[in-house]
């Protein structure tokens, strides 16, 4: 399914069935209690702090992805903190990043730029697809957001290819276990999602001569749109 023909939207607590649907679809209830523990669809939707669905746009009552996202992590109310520490002091610099061959998240993780997903359910048959909108929503939606993180039971089965490849990195949380006070903590492994991965940064400069082979195919693939708006002459003018 093309990204043209999903509609990304906040959810509502009429989605209840149609979410149910898509997990027993996508595994059943038991599944997903393993991956994020006990769970209430209407509690989710009504107590999150962002909870949105992904449709299909010619079918508004198909719902193929819903994330729900808060700000400490599942089952850890006042973990923020004490996680986002340990986080920031097990980070490998870029360069030793790269030297071991792995992406870790730099030391840029804070309260007031990360969420947390409560729950993530999306349909296999277009899961990257989803998975962009869904976060690409979430980004655009909440620009002081900068990271969303994921946290499951280290061990339980969990199929990556429900996410974006380019979107989300492995962190092992057990790196720093010996100030880690939470239990849980020492039984998750995250998988981070940074804005940088979903909606890069633009770079904004002055146009320059050399700019005009990159630009005549675009150009050329708006000729049309360009014409009605600027007459005729536009690229004599412009070039």
């Amino acid at each position: 399914m093309s990204s043209s023909s999903l509609a990304c939207r906040r959810a509502e607590i009429f989605d209840q069935k149609a979410i149910s649907t898509l997990i027993s679809k996508c595994g059943g209830p038991s599944l997903f209690r393993k991956k994020f523990g006990s769970y209430n669809t209407a509690q989710l939707i009504e107590s999150g702090y962002l909870s949105i669905t992904v449709i299909n746009a010619s079918k508004p009552k198909q719902i193929l992805g819903f994330l729900t996202l808060n700000d400490n992590p599942r089952n850890f109310p006042h973990g923020s903190e004490r996680w986002l520490e340990l986080f920031n002091r097990g980070s490998l610099s870029q360069a030793e990043a790269a030297a071991a061959g792995a992406k870790r998240p730099p030391q840029q993780l804070r309260i007031s730029n990360t969420l947390w997903v409560d729950f993530f359910v999306s349909d296999s048959g277009s899961a990257e697809e989803i998975t962009d909108s869904m976060f690409q929503t979430v980004f655009s939606t909440l620009p002081e957001v900068d990271y969303i993180v994921m946290s499951v039971p280290k061990g339980s089965k969990i199929d990556l290819g429900l996410f974006s490849p380019r979107a989300i990195d492995p962190l092992d949380l057990t790196e720093d276990s010996s100030t880690v006070e939470c239990q849980e903590f020492l039984e998750s492994v995250a998988h981070i999602c940074e804005r940088e991965s979903v909606i890069p940064t633009l770079r904004v400069r002055e146009a320059c001569v050399e700019d005009n082979e990159d630009l005549l195919p675009i150009f050329d693939s708006q000729s049309d749109v360009l014409s009605e708006q600027y007459g005729g002459e536009w690229r004599v003018e412009n070039c």
